[in-house]
């Protein structure tokens, strides 16, 4: 199996950028079979196996890029997405919705960066907002064991 034209877009959105594990993830993409996809009626997961000569990242553990979101004028609240990395490879493309199921039309989203706002009090979750200019929020190493 290949990458849909849309997951084939949102994997470019979510691999774009001058970083050194953006463009190593970017040749595993190139590198890479599907061997599954589920549809959940909320979202999918699209599930990668990469040549074992492709080059891999030296990270042991996960990696979670978590950046990118879509927007459709129909929906009420705007679509997610998640690529995990195992071990310094492409593993799971996840891609959901927050409170609808998962339109017909996504391949027509907008999509879009986003990054964590401080929340504004203790107790208080933080919320994510659109921004032009990408956060590499996580690839920070202090985030636990996403890296």
């Amino acid at each position: 199996m290949e990458l849909t034209h849309f997951e084939r877009r949102v994997m470019t959105f979510l691999l774009g950028g001058n970083h050194g594990i953006l463009r190593t993830l970017s040749e595993q993409v190139a590198g890479a079979a599907v061997t599954k996809r589920d549809l959940t009626g909320v979202g999918f997961f699209t599930y990668f196996e990469v040549a074992p000569s492709v080059h891999r990242l030296h990270h042991p553990g996960r990696l979670i890029i978590d950046d990118v979101h879509a927007s459709l004028a129909d929906l009420e609240y705007p679509l997610g997405f998640l690529l995990f990395v195992e071990n310094g490879v492409i593993d799971v493309l996840e891609g959901f919705a927050y409170g609808d199921e998962w339109p017909a039309n996504a391949s027509d989203a907008r999509l879009y960066y986003v990054r964590p706002v401080p929340p504004p009090a203790v107790g208080v979750i933080s919320v994510l907002e659109e921004t032009t200019e990408r956060s590499l929020h996580w690839a920070d190493p202090r985030r636990g064991s996403q890296l």
